[in-house]
């Protein structure tokens, strides 16, 4: 049940019906790939290209690759997947044949060879013990795939082991697969087309395993340069204190937030200085980390929130319409006054005045914070925690 919950939270904001974060049933691989794309540069997913594109995209896209092993069968023309469907019987009782079961003794023994070590005991003993039934019995388990791609990667299995196994385990399959078949399909033609389905869908499996390995090793890589450039932007554009944005993000991304973005609410917190000037600076930066902390809670994946000057904040939304931007300005205003910091010298709160404003796509991005900020002034004309909207 666990499994399952956490598979049903795996939703791409960005990208409705995404079937990806099914088709990646592993936490791990799933966390880097919503890190790297869903919340932070989806226009950069491969899935996204092709939905906006209006063009297909199969489940086994993976966000940073162009080609699937699904899209090249196809191109074959050969459905494997119907074939299986068909004489999914017929592969049933093939597994429950001597033959089978002899393929099994076989390979228990080659896997037990004294030249194999034990982490490429566990993910042979693993794969091929399941490869069968995943791949015609269980209508091609895509997921278990997948999991032992990840376990390839993360084993650190190598090639010039796994490689010369499987093919005698392909080798050996082919082969008890056809002797059991003269056994008991007496058409020939039949007879030849399962063995080729057999043939063709083991390699498919095979292919589709490396490839996902391969796609796990560069999501690795992608990861970790992802996380350095992170880490440089957030030292160059993020406050130190509050853990939003600073300036220097704003300046770099005027243009592109007059053109995303429709509407700026200016936050100013109500007699700041007097908080510093009876209780100290250091309650005072605790103040300001708990209103970054509220600000980044209450905006969604793409907002923008930046410390505009010591206690003024700027927060910049794409939403439908201005009553939903209303509503997040009310929903910070609100957390704001809950914030209560007890100090030797009594309790601290605050208030904040808000100033709402649309953006105006047709002027520079300053041009529409000085409109939020004259909205913040008609805020405070009407007295501390008050907002104003201009549209």
């Amino acid at each position: 049940m666990k499994g399952d919950l956490k598979v049903k939270e795996r939703v791409c904001e960005f990208l409705d019906g995404c079937l990806f974060p099914i088709f990646i049933n592993d936490d791990e691989v799933w966390e880097k790939i919503e890190t790297m794309f869903c919340k932070s540069d989806y226009k950069r997913c491969r899935r996204y290209v092709r939905r906006k594109q209006g063009y297909v995209v199969p489940v086994d896209l993976w966000p940073m690759d162009n080609e699937t092993i699904s899209e090249l069968v196809y191109q074959l023309k050969f459905s494997l997947k119907n074939a299986v469907d068909k004489n999914r019987k017929t592969f049933a009782e093939f597994k429950n044949s001597f033959y089978y079961l002899s393929l099994q003794n076989k390979i228990d023994e080659l896997i037990k060879a004294d030249d194999i070590d034990e982490k490429h005991k566990k993910f042979l003993e693993r794969f091929l013990s399941e490869f069968y039934s995943s791949l015609f019995i269980k209508d091609f388990d895509e997921a278990f795939f997948v999991k032992m791609a990840h376990f390839y990667v993360k084993s650190g299995i190598s090639s010039s082991i796994f490689d010369p196994v499987y093919l005698v385990f392909s080798s050996e399959l082919f082969e008890k697969f056809y002797k059991w078949s003269l056994e008991t399909i007496n058409d020939i033609d039949e007879r030849i087309f399962l063995l080729s389905v057999v043939v063709k869908y083991s390699n498919f499996a095979y292919s589709f395993l490396k490839k996902n390995a391969t796609m796990i090793q560069n999501l690795d890589l992608c990861f970790d340069a992802f996380l350095k450039l992170k880490e440089k932007e957030k030292q160059a554009f993020v406050d130190a204190l509050t853990g939003v944005y600073n300036r220097n993000y704003l300046e770099l991304l005027s243009s592109k937030l007059r053109k995303d973005y429709n509407y700026v609410i200016f936050i100013d917190l109500d007699d700041f200085k007097l908080v510093n000037d009876n209780f100290g600076h250091d309650v005072g930066d605790e103040v300001l980390k708990k209103v970054g902390e509220i600000l980044q809670s209450c905006l969604r994946n793409g907002d923008i929130a930046v410390r505009y000057g010591g206690d003024e904040f700027l927060v910049v939304l794409n939403v439908p319409d201005g009553s939903i931007a209303l509503k997040v300005a009310e929903r910070i205003e609100r957390k704001i006054k809950d914030i209560s910091i007890l100090t030797e010298k009594g309790k601290v709160s605050v208030s904040a005045s808000i100033g709402v404003s649309k953006v105006c796509c047709a002027v520079p991005f300053i041009e529409n914070i000085k409109e939020a900020d004259k909205a913040l002034y008609k805020a405070k004309e009407q007295g501390k925690g008050k907002i104003f909207m201009v549209c």
